[in-house]
């Protein structure tokens, strides 16, 4: 089993075209090149003096007081790290910073999320996600007031939340590293020939089949890696003017305000190694298709396909070019939108800073409160744990159960256990093993810390290969309930509901769907509509 959500993949006619486009398309030796364009002058003031203007100007993006919820699509496949310890450290931070904005105190929450990537990014509920990976990299508390300082900024001023634009770079070393595993045992793999003979029994046949969708899906994650490498679409100058009210805001709270170049120094760095990782990532791609090239090619030849096999090499030949190529030139074309390089912002700071900060100098950095307070909340053991979890899931995805049940279920008996992470891991583990009570258990229990909605789709997912198609449905609506909107859930409501024959509510969820002004959720809502008019 390759993943416990394959059986039941909303997107099978993307997925084939997507690999091809991310295979293809050459990865430019640069995604961080300059901005083009005359450079706009420093502000004679600050942008603290100008900021109850700035919001004032956008008071149509406020959504409103009241409590700090999570939609679905802000929380898809984010897994929290439970720790009052973590949340309420970084909470006193961002309320130390909002102590030296005047105005209207806006409500805002941070919330620890698991993940390798440095991208923290605001909600359109103005939460906080910050990715575990920003915490182990800085290496004082005035970086990491720097990071919150810039998306408090935004909150502050009232910039308009494209979901799904600043969450595209989520995912970076998380894919990467997932991909990385798999096409590593792919790529090692034997090859069908013996002796010049082509020998691969009938019963061997559907587990390459795994394989080979294993190594187009790869390749659907590599383009979706380099299209994470194009900068949010909020556009340039909110995001300047988050930068510069950042270091405001630093300065006044204390704060050493230089921790923001700081930061963008890490940022660069991090970019590298992502380019520099994705194109190890196509080199393992590559010879992972050649290992399973000669398979497919002996199969050809021997014409007696399983069925698995057949479905297989059938999703192959049924590509549509035409698709292919429109994805690499919507990637291109949306590599044009590339935003501010970490060098850039840099510079501009750096300039704002000579402008309004030369004549003091900046306190000392916090670096052992910083450390003491890691400690305190035992950050480095569940951030290890998580690893720990993360691993385990990408050798199973590579065929390794055995070493993937051992990993995932030290990772529960650690701090960690309050999180969702660990829980869901170890449930795809006790799935793919056929331990089907234990993987619900396990499902349940990580719904049950504030897991993603995968964690319901999975769950769903169970029930459906079980036969229990109600409490599939269930599941998936307990799942639509759980969140201030139910979007994410709605591709997989409609496809399920179209399995049962319910063609009229199923193309009701479409309907919805599409009007949702997510582009991805459209995508995946199309292939559901694609699919209800061919049964």
């Amino acid at each position: 089993m390759i993943s416990i959500r394959k059986q039941l993949k909303v997107l099978p006619a993307l997925v084939i075209p997507l690999a091809l486009a991310g295979c293809n398309a050459t990865m430019p030796k640069s995604l961080t090149s300059a901005i083009p364009g005359a450079e706009q002058p420093i502000p004679e003031k600050t942008m603290l003096a100008q900021a109850s203007e700035i919001r004032e100007a956008n008071a149509d993006n406020d959504p409103g007081a009241g409590v700090r919820r999570f939609s679905s699509v802000d929380y898809d496949n984010r897994y929290v790290v439970n720790s009052n310890e973590i949340n309420g450290y970084l909470q006193s931070i961002g309320d130390r910073l909002l102590d030296s904005w005047e105005g209207e105190k806006p409500e805002y929450a941070v919330t620890v999320v698991y993940g390798d990537e440095l991208n923290a990014h605001v909600t359109s509920h103005q939460n906080i996600f910050l990715p575990t990976g920003w915490i182990h990299t800085v290496e004082s508390e005035d970086e990491l007031a720097a990071i919150l300082a810039h998306e408090l900024a935004h909150i502050i001023l009232r910039h308009p939340y494209t979901l799904e634009g600043r969450k595209q770079g989520q995912h970076f070393l998380q894919d990467a590293g997932e991909w990385a595993t798999t096409l590593t045992v792919l790529s090692g793999m034997r090859g069908g020939m013996n002796g010049g003979q082509f020998n691969l029994a009938i019963a061997d046949q559907d587990e390459t089949a795994k394989r080979m969708f294993a190594v187009m899906a790869a390749g659907t994650a590599i383009y979706e890696i380099k299209r994470s490498l194009i900068d949010p679409d909020i556009s340039r100058t909110q995001e300047e003017q988050a930068d510069f009210l950042a270091v405001d805001l630093l300065d006044q709270a204390g704060y050493n305000r230089n921790a923001f170049l700081d930061v963008m120094q890490r940022l660069a760095n991090y970019r590298a190694d992502v380019e520099d990782r994705v194109a190890k990532l196509e080199k393992k791609h590559e010879e992972a298709q050649g290992k399973l090239q000669e398979q497919v090619d002996g199969l050809m030849a021997q014409g007696n396909f399983s069925a698995g096999m057949g479905a297989a090499i059938g999703g192959i030949t049924e590509i549509a070019t035409d698709q292919a190529i429109g994805r690499a030139q919507a990637w291109l074309a949306e590599r044009r939108r590339t935003h501010f390089d970490p060098d850039y912002r840099s510079q501009r700071a750096r300039a704002y800073l000579r402008t309004h900060y030369s004549r003091s100098l900046p306190p000392a950095t916090r670096v052992s409160s910083f450390k003491s307070a890691k400690a305190r909340s035992g950050f480095n053991g569940v951030f290890d744990a998580h690893k720990d979890a993360e691993l385990a899931l990408n050798l199973l995805k590579a065929g390794e159960t055995n070493q993937a049940s051992r990993l995932a279920y030290n990772a529960i008996r650690t701090p960690a256990r309050h999180s969702p992470y660990p829980w869901m891991v170890l449930a795809e583990v006790r799935h793919d093993q056929r331990r089907i009570n234990d993987a619900v258990e396990n499902y349940e229990l990580a719904i049950q810390r504030k897991g993603p909605p995968d964690v319901y789709q999975s769950l769903a997912q169970v029930y459906w290969q079980q036969g229990e198609y109600e409490r599939a449905l269930g599941a998936i609506e307990e799942g639509r309930n759980a969140y201030d909107d139910d979007d994410v859930f709605l591709p997989f409501a409609a496809q399920m509901n179209g399995m049962l024959g319910r063609n009229a509510e199923a193309e009701k969820i479409v309907k919805r769907c599409q009007s949702t002004g997510n582009r991805k959720l459209k995508e995946e809502c199309e292939a559901v509509k694609k699919n209800l008019g061919d049964s």
